[in-house]
């Protein structure tokens, strides 16, 4: 019994923490903003990667240094920084795996090459192996 008042009231504060981080979000990095840089701060969230997280964007993340993160664009967008020049900058700093979707689509071709000159490889081997068994015959 005890047990579980002390869990609900665990539950309650992380509850509590939640609201305050989400309801409040941008007042809470830069105190008043406009609707346009809450707009432009939240495209920059959503491409960006948490550094210390595992594949979790900026705006899902709440570790220390995503914090700090969302408080540099913020910064950087109330001095007129444009979106492009702001993940420009994480890049040059952080490499592109700070990108949630990568720059390039050759990671996408890549693994679609491999596998084709693979079949194509099988299917060589496979009629060299068929001509020497018909010629053996």
């Amino acid at each position: 019994m005890i047990f579980c008042l002390f869990f609900e009231i665990l539950n309650a504060d992380d509850l509590k923490n939640k609201e305050i981080r989400s309801s409040g979000q941008y007042e809470y990095y830069y105190g008043e903003i406009t609707s346009d840089i809450k707009r432009r701060a939240d495209y920059i969230f959503e491409i960006l990667r948490c550094p210390t997280c595992q594949n979790i964007p900026l705006k899902e993340s709440h570790s220390q240094i995503a914090e700090n993160m969302k408080k540099l664009i913020i910064q950087k967008l109330a001095e007129g920084w444009r979106e492009d020049q702001i993940i420009n900058y994480f890049v040059q700093r952080y490499g592109d795996e700070i990108l949630l979707q990568p720059k390039t689509k050759l990671f996408y071709i890549i693994p679609v090459i491999f596998l084709v000159s693979s079949f194509i490889f099988l299917f060589f081997i496979l009629m060299r192996k068929n001509n020497a068994n018909k010629k053996s015959v």
